[in-house]
């Protein structure tokens, strides 16, 4: 991962952990689940993964919120051929497993509104398992280049959040969100001197529940 990277990524944490120890009268829990198109997914015969979420924090009059998230993002295709009756062979095999922690902060500008818009944005380190394998090509990666294996790298969101209230401590919001992220694989083949890299950079929608603690 670049210096600028964990530099971003020490900051923003030191930031929430000044937030954490400061007085506050309200927290803040929050689920979530929701699709996203990642570009590294682009052109696949399911372009669709699904990510959920859960975070915790504090917020400030709900005007200003921080805290800390963990995801998990998820994409599987398994294409089978019928041998015989209740018997199938899978040929060919693609999965995504993506569990990024992070640290958040959202402002709402206008937070007695029955309906409230909010900015959102975290950053944070993102892992990745990423599996290929295709038994019809006798292929264990991309083009015979051995893609298998663990990434690592920063994950940056930026976004817009509609938040509404269902009652005194709970709150239903829609979020539409843009991530970055390319992850490099963290070990290299013996012998494969290539930088091999995924981006999972894309659009987001997630709806859930805020609970106010």
């Amino acid at each position: 991962m670049p210096a600028k990277g964990f530099t971003a990524v020490a900051l923003f944490l030191l930031l929430i952990a000044f937030a954490f120890s400061a007085n506050s009268k309200e927290k803040v829990l929050s689920v979530g689940i929701g699709p996203s198109w990642p570009t590294a997914l682009w052109g696949e015969d399911r372009p669709t993964a699904w990510n959920a979420s859960l975070s915790t924090g504090i917020t400030l009059d709900r005007k200003v919120s921080l805290g800390a998230s963990a995801d998990f993002l998820w994409n599987q295709v398994i294409e089978e051929d019928v041998l015989s009756q209740g018997t199938s062979i899978a040929q060919r095999q693609q999965r995504t497993f993506m569990f990024p922690l992070s640290a958040y902060l959202s402002l709402s500008p206008a937070p007695d509104l029955t309906v409230s818009p909010i900015i959102y944005t975290s950053v944070g380190l993102n892992t990745m398992y990423y599996s290929h394998e295709d038994k019809s090509d006798g292929d264990d990666g991309d083009g015979g280049i051995n893609v298998n294996g663990f990434y690592m790298g920063v994950i940056w969101k930026v976004g817009t959040e509609a938040v509404m209230s269902l009652s005194e401590n709970v709150s239903f919001s829609a979020r539409l969100f843009y991530t970055i992220s390319k992850l490099n694989k963290i070990e290299k083949s013996q012998g494969d001197s290539k930088l091999r890299r995924r981006n999972m950079s894309g659009f987001s929608l997630m709806g859930g529940l805020n609970f106010y603690l």
